[in-house]
């Protein structure tokens, strides 16, 4: 059972509305975690999309090419050098240009659909912190984030940059659906930035 993330909409058939409980049952524009790239593009398209790296170069982010009604920008993490191009994370994107309360109201929106659908067994929390990679303290990420008992988790993000912060990175507020694997998210919190 597959479920598309939907940011306007989420469509289920009446057979899906069980109760999720696996992290695979997910996905943003038809692509979830564990499956392969290639599944979706070829090997030219993909070596011709925009490509970041995080500080430890073990995992790549590859900013794909599908155009949505949905999302501004589609990403997904892969494991640096993999020819199989297995994904550990996948995200939808929306940017909302200095304003902030429209990403709040739409997160709450997302939040409302997702909690009907996730199982108790899912936990949720939330928290809204300062963001680290702004120095001056001013920018701000407001999540709530629903963990798996395997670890893996879905979240909605908002970030809200200083207007400082954006002029020097070119950042703009934006609003975030992720879908990662407990794998790379310990990856994350452990290793990404050293």
């Amino acid at each position: 059972m597959k479920i598309f993330f939907s940011i306007l909409t989420l469509i289920f058939s009446l057979q899906s509305l069980s109760k999720a409980e696996d992290i695979r049952d997910f996905q943003i524009e038809g692509i979830t975690v564990g499956d392969s790239l290639l599944e979706y593009f070829s090997l030219d398209e993909i070596e011709k999309f925009h490509t970041y790296f995080y500080k430890n170069k073990e995992y790549k982010i590859i900013q794909t090419s599908i155009l949505s009604d949905n999302y501004d920008l589609i990403e997904v993490t892969v494991k640096n050098g993999d020819n199989n191009y297995k994904i550990y994370q996948v995200v939808g994107g929306i940017f909302y240009e200095n304003n902030i309360k429209n990403c709040h109201i739409k997160q709450k929106e997302i939040e409302t659909e997702f909690t009907d659908i996730f199982t108790n067994n899912i936990k949720k929390r939330s928290w809204e912190k300062k963001h680290s990679a702004d120095k001056t303290g001013n920018s701000f990420s407001k999540a709530i984030q629903y963990e798996f008992e395997s670890k893996d988790v879905v979240r909605i993000s908002c970030y809200d940059w200083s207007k400082k912060f954006e002029d020097e990175v070119g950042y703009t507020d934006n609003l975030r659906v992720t879908i990662i694997d407990a794998y790379f998210r310990n990856w994350l919190n452990t290793v990404a930035h050293k």
